[in-house]
Parts: structure tokens; sequence; C-alpha cells
């Protein structure tokens, strides 16, 4: 095991596949050849970190988080960053984006509620530790488990509708 290496799922959309490597990069990849259309960061010579969770899809944009705890939004067309964010700690979570809002689990026992277009943290909700589970997000409520042996439900402002306690941690995605 090494913070740079990665387990993250693909998201197909169009003709278009996008996925996380291990070696700290994003690639768009043509789904009929495979063939590669861009990389973030275009570089090899600047590779973020490892990316554990799956990204997620949102209008134009592509939202993704790393090892290291940032959180990136970048045009699905060509990779070109738009912003980025850092959380307290890695994001093993992959992302939940609905209502205007970037939602990701951090390693640091929060989660985050970003706005889509500009970045800007619009609220973080506490739990008692990590949160590697991927957040869902249904009828307003996210919902999400903890290494802190809860499930939770939270509002799209933030707010706890409820918790639940489980004899073990919550890694896994609702």
């Amino acid at each position: 095991f090494t913070p740079t290496a990665g387990w993250a799922g693909v998201v197909v959309q169009g003709d278009t596949v996008w996925a996380g490597t291990q070696e700290g990069r994003i690639v768009a990849l043509r789904s009929r050849d495979g063939n590669e259309i861009w990389q973030f960061p275009p570089t090899q010579d600047e590779p973020i970190s490892g990316i554990y969770g799956t990204p997620a899809l949102y209008g134009d944009l592509l939202y993704v988080g790393d090892y290291l705890g940032d959180v990136y939004a970048l045009k699905q067309s060509n990779g070109q960053e738009v912003w980025r964010q850092h959380t307290g700690g890695p994001i093993i979570s992959g992302i939940a984006v609905d209502e205007g809002l970037v939602i990701v689990g951090s390693s640091d026992g929060h989660l985050y509620a970003f706005d889509v277009f500009e970045g800007n943290l619009r609220w973080k909700f506490s739990t008692e530790n990590q949160i590697w589970s991927t957040p869902k997000i249904q009828n307003g409520i996210i919902y999400f488990g903890s290494m802190d042996h809860h499930v939770y439900a939270v509002d799209l402002q933030g707010n706890q509708v409820w918790r639940f306690a489980t004899k073990g941690a919550v890694a896994a995605n609702p």
C-alpha cells in the first residue's frame, strides 16, 4: 500500500471515459478505441496524489478528489482546472453532485459541500472519525457512513436529519 496508488472507478458518458490513475493522473479516453483525449495534470512532471474515489460529472465539469485532500473541478472537454479546494485529510470517498453542490467525505472526519461552479465552501458537517463512504443524494438528503460506526442522513444545508449507530465502521457506499 502506498498513498499514490488508487482504486477509483471510471465514469462514462457519451463517447468519453474518465479515470483516475495510480500515478496521480486523471485521463479522458475515447470509449470506442481507448485513445487519450487529455490528461490532468497536463505534464508528467506534476502528478497529483492517488485517486481512490470515483469522479462525478455535472454540467460540463468533472469532479475528483485525491489522497492529499484536494477536490478538483475540471472541464470535461479538455481537462482544464476550473477550481481546486483543500479538505483537511485524504479523500478516499467518491464525489456526489446535486442541487449545485459538490459533496465529498474526507479522512479528517468532515463531509464537505462546495459550490459546483466556483468551488466556494458552503458548509462542512462533522463526524467523529474518517469518512470513506461515497455520499449518496436522494430527495434532498445526503446519506453516508463513517468510520465512527454511524450511518448519517444530512440535508442539503448541512443539518443532521438522523444518525444510526452500527457495531462497526461504515466504509461502504450507500
